[in-house]
C-alpha cells in the first residue's frame, strides 16, 4: 500500500464502515498527528471502544494490525510537508550546500529519532513503570559511552525523589555493585553496540535473582535483551563516524522519566519543591 493514503482512505471508506469502525475513523481523522505516540489500548479507551476492535479496524483497511497502521501513518505524516520535520529536512539541505558532513549529521540523527518513534511500544513503557514504581531500589547501569545517558536517567529521577543509583564501572567495581541488588529492586541497563562483557554479566546476575530488569537497547534479539522483563528499542546507528548516536536513546529515557513523574506527581513535586528552597541557601 502506498504511503499518503491512510487520511484519504478513511474519508472514501468511512461510509462503508460499520458504526463501531466509523467512531474509530472520526476519531483517528480529528486526531491523527497524535496517534503515532499512543498504544492500540490507550486510543481503544480514548475512543470507548476495546482494543480488539482497534486490531480489527486495520486489518480491515489492509494492516497487519495497529503497529503497522500508526507506523504508516507516522510517515505520511511526516511526509505531508506542513510539519516541523518537512521544515528541519530544509533547513538540512540549506546546510548541505557548503557543509555536507553536518547536513548528513544531521540527517542521521533526524532518522535515528524517527525509528525510535516508530518502534515506541507505550504499553511496555508503561510496563516498565509499574516495576519502578514498585522497587526497592532502583540501579541505572551505563557502561562506557552509555555513563552519560545512565548519568542523566539518575538525575532526572533522583530530583524525582526515586531511590536510585547508578552502576558506570566495570571490573571489580561493577561486582562490588551488583553485589548490592536484591530481588525486590529493578535495574534499568542502558546498552548499545557493541555490548560489553560486563554488560551481560550484569544482566545475566539481574536475571539469575530474578530481579526486575528493563534494557534501552537497539534491538529484542541481542542477548541482553533476551535476558530482560522489559526491552525499550531506540535507534543508535551512525554509520558517518566511529560513534553512536544517541539522540533517540535520550528522548527514550526522557519519555520514561515522564511516565514516571506523571504517575507520581505529588511525590515528585514536593521533592522538587525541597529542592527549590534549598536552592535559595546554595544558589546565590
Amino acid at each position: 500500500m502506498e504511503k499518503k493514503k491512510i487520511l484519504k482512505q478513511l474519508e472514501e471508506e468511512f461510509n462503508d464502515l460499520t458504526p463501531s469502525f466509523q467512531k474509530i475513523a472520526n476519531y483517528i481523522l480529528i486526531n491523527y498527528k497524535y496517534i503515532p505516540a499512543v498504544s492500540s489500548a490507550d486510543l481503544a479507551n480514548s475512543i470507548g471502544v476495546s482494543d480488539a476492535s482497534i486490531i480489527r479496524f486495520c486489518q480491515k483497511l489492509g494492516y497487519e494490525g495497529f503497529i503497522e497502521f500508526k507506523n504508516i501513518l507516522l510517515m505520511e505524516i511526516n511526509d505531508s510537508g506542513k510539519n516541523p520535520v518537512d521544515k528541519m529536512l530544509k533547513t538540512i539541505k540549506l546546510i548541505g550546500e557548503d557543509n555536507k558532513d553536518y547536513a548528513n549529521l544531521f540527517q542521521n540523527e533526524l532518522a535515528n529519532l524517527n525509528r525510535t518513534i516508530m518502534s515506541f511500544d507505550a504499553d511496555v513503557l508503561k510496563s516498565a513503570v509499574d516495576e519502578i514504581g514498585k522497587a526497592k531500589k532502583v540501579y541505572i547501569l551505563g557502561m562506557g559511552s552509555c555513563k552519560t545517558i545512565a548519568d542523566l536517567v539518575y538525575y532526572n529521577f533522583k530530583r524525582l525523589g526515586l531511590n536510585c543509583e547508578t552502576i558506570t564501572y566495570g571490573g571489580i567495581a561493577l561486582y562490588d555493585s551488583l553485589s548490592r541488588i536484591e530481588q525486590g529492586d529493578a535495574v534499568i541497563m542502558i546498552s548499545f553496540p557493541r555490548y560489553s562483557i560486563d554488560s551481560y554479566n550484569a544482566m545475566k546476575h539481574v536475571h539469575d535473582i530474578k530481579a526486575k530488569s528493563i534494557i534501552i537497547t537497539d534491538n529484542n534479539e541481542n542477548k541482553l535483551a533476551k535476558l530482560s522483563d522489559y526491552v525499550l528499542i531506540a535507534t543508535s546507528e551512525n554509520p558517518i563516524y566511529f560513534y553512536n548516536s544517541y539522540v533517540g536513546p535520550i528522548a527514550l529515557c526522557n519519555i520514561l522519566v515522564f511516565e514516571y513523574f506523571t504517575r507520581n506527581k505529588a511525590k515528585c513535586l514536593k521533592n522538587l519543591e525541597n529542592i527549590k528552597k534549598l536552592n535559595k541557601y546554595y544558589l546565590k
